[in-house]
């Protein structure tokens, strides 16, 4: 019964913008810097090394019955491996494939009152495995440059010693951009996911999270000062059509971004979310009636880069969330905060 507990009664989740990652989950310690990949060079790889601190590692609840204070903190450090090669067909059609690698380990040890049903922080080292492939085609709409692709991957995670969060996911997804104006993108995205966890627990068919993934997303960026700067915003409409009642639930996230460079090789980013998702009353075999009726996810991330020179780029990164829910056994925080450094081969 090694963390039966925690995996199904104290879960709660991530944003739906990361549909196939665990719900118990922050994936927000490698945040991602932007760029667009189908520029000049036809292939691109990057390593980047990263460390920091989570102050709750399994997302926890931080209130009696379950873990307070220093008891779910810990440090981290991991890599992650990004590569993208791309072949032109013609002016206007292109096909590609990219693969990203990314591990991270917790270095402090659980407190051993809670090993019993927790395990050590170091059974949740991390192993993600992500490649797709990808096509393109770019055409003149209306006078507008605009252009669509085609997308399929695959995301598989494991766990050094918790079965409950390994996960293999495909993911097919459309999407299309249109520049509006000469500093104004447009783009719309859908996305149909098939995940499959790790482990199904016997006898408790409504905690099977085994789902079929579905998403909408609008989004819109502008750029200004002579592109240096951007924001954008977008909103998702996504349904997780759960095996399992406890993990079945449809809602919206919205999103936006103000990116920026500051001075000298400094830039900036400054993004926030807003999640709200609708369930179907779960787990109401460990808590008391009606269950998990909704989730709501607030979150906030601040992002420094330092360009040291063609090949070098520093990072520090913080990424705060705060989780509401009508029962308080699904709500907590979750702050990340770190340094990192990337390669650019």
């Amino acid at each position: 019964m090694r963390k039966f507990i925690f995996v199904t009664g104290f879960a709660l989740i991530s944003t739906i913008s990361f549909p196939s990652y665990a719900e118990f989950e922050s994936q927000a310690s490698v945040p991602k810097t932007s760029g667009d990949p189908f520029n000049s060079r036809l292939w691109e790889a990057s390593v980047r090394t990263y460390f920091g601190h989570n102050d709750n590692v399994q997302l926890t609840p931080d209130r009696s019955p379950f873990y307070s204070g220093d008891e779910t903190k810990s440090a981290f450090f991991g890599a992650t491996f990004n590569g993208l090669v791309i072949v032109p067909l013609s002016d206007s059609l292109t096909v590609g494939a990219a693969l990203k690698l990314n591990t991270i380990s917790y270095l402090d040890e659980m407190p051993p009152a809670l090993v019993a049903n927790n395990g050590e922080f170091r059974d949740y080292n991390m192993v993600n495995v992500d490649p797709s492939v990808f096509t393109r085609y770019s055409f003149d709409a209306l006078g507008m440059p605009a252009n669509v692709g085609l997308t399929y991957s695959f995301h598989q995670e494991k766990a050094k010693n918790v079965e409950a969060v390994d996960l293999e996911s495909h993911t097919f997804t459309i999407d299309g951009k249109v520049m509006v104006r000469q500093d104004t993108q447009l783009g719309l995205v859908y996305s149909h996911s098939n995940n499959e966890f790790g482990v199904v627990f016997p006898g408790v068919p409504a905690s099977n999270r085994d789902s079929k993934y579905n998403a909408v997303t609008l989004s819109a960026q502008h750029w200004f000062s002579g592109r240096r700067r951007s924001v954008s915003a977008g909103v998702t409409f996504a349904n997780n059509d759960a095996e399992g009642r406890d993990w079945d639930y449809h809602g919206y996230t919205v999103n936006g971004a103000f990116r920026s460079h500051l001075c000298g090789p400094i830039y900036g980013k400054i993004d926030g979310s807003y999640s709200d998702l609708d369930y179907k009353g779960g787990f109401t075999n460990i808590v008391a009636a009606p269950g998990r009726e909704y989730q709501k996810v607030k979150q906030v991330g601040l992002q420094l880069l330092w360009q040291f020179n063609d090949r070098i780029t520093f990072d520090a990164y913080f990424n705060r969330e705060h989780y509401d829910s009508n029962m308080p056994q699904f709500e907590g925080e979750n702050t990340i905060k770190g340094l990192g450094m990337t390669f650019n081969f």
